[in-house]
């Protein structure tokens, strides 16, 4: 006997690739029924008319994440209408009820619901939604996923690990423990913590002591070499132009000979006037 499952999921095989002009309702697929271009189609344990949906009295949700670790998280899986997030939860859906529509339950197992993809690698927000009165909760859910999994490891096309399989008993705003999503840059500014605004400033002020020593080393250096030449040009002075030379008798001496070039007189210096 074919279950509603196996049905819908005949029905999504053939439209994995279609989008559809309108926007599905969160609980809904783009599949075709009767336009080319696809039909938004209430998934299995909703009911409306795909743009519209509302829960099945009769069903029962099961919250969980599932990391899909050889993924590369893009901004296109933000958009539940693009391209890339229906297919990637094509191929999700397609996986997971396989394995449990060949279940110990699959006469209650009703259907999947991709609602999310976060980062991390890639993060699947999923609901498995089953037979409200048959009592199937959260780890037959999982037995079933690691059994479908282990008895036939080739249909992993999402090369998933169940023990990645995260239960949100909190409903779909919670998230899990153990599979934690790595944060997206911010592409807007935000405030600096405490931590980081007291880290800048041990930073800054280190670069600034080091600068202040760079200066006071530089003027030292510049003080030596400045002192040195000052030296170096009195000693080559002083070799061209001895201090016996220089002396106020000398230069007096000079003078007077230049008005007495006939007379001469020998001073108490020896010098002529």
């Amino acid at each position: 006997m074919t279950s509603r499952a196996e049905a819908s999921l005949a029905t999504v095989a053939a439209t994995a690739f279609y989008i559809c002009t309108d926007a599905c309702h969160r609980y809904a697929s783009c599949e075709i029924n009767d336009s080319p271009s696809g039909n938004c189609v209430c998934d299995p344990g909703y009911l409306g008319d795909g743009i519209n949906c509302t829960p099945d009295p009769g069903s029962k949700k099961l919250h969980f994440e599932q990391l899909l670790p050889r993924r590369t998280f893009t901004n296109a899986l933000r958009n539940r209408n693009s391209r890339e997030f229906r297919r990637l939860a094509f191929l999700l859906k397609s996986q997971i009820t396989n394995y449990l529509a060949n279940s110990t339950f699959r006469d209650d197992f009703m259907g999947v619901t991709v609602l999310d993809f976060r980062n991390g690698s890639v993060i699947a927000d999923i609901v498995v939604h089953v037979n409200k009165s048959s009592g199937i909760n959260e780890s037959h859910v999982r037995d079933a996923f690691t059994q479908g999994i282990q008895n036939n490891p080739g249909s992993n096309t999402l090369n998933m690990d169940p023990a990645d399989l995260c239960f949100k008993p909190d409903g779909e705003t919670a998230y899990c423990s153990s599979v934690v999503p790595t944060p997206v840059k911010p592409t807007g500014g935000i405030g600096a913590t405490s931590d980081q605004m007291f880290s800048g400033a041990v930073v800054a002020a280190i670069a600034l002591a080091a600068l202040v020593v760079i200066l006071i080393i530089a003027a030292i250096f510049a003080f030596c070499t400045r002192h040195d030449r000052g030296k170096d040009y009195e000693s080559k002075l002083e070799a061209k132009n001895p201090w016996w030379e220089n002396s106020c008798s000398t230069v007096e001496a000079r003078g007077l000979s230049r008005y007495s070039e006939s007379s001469i007189i020998i001073n108490d210096y020896g010098f002529k006037y």
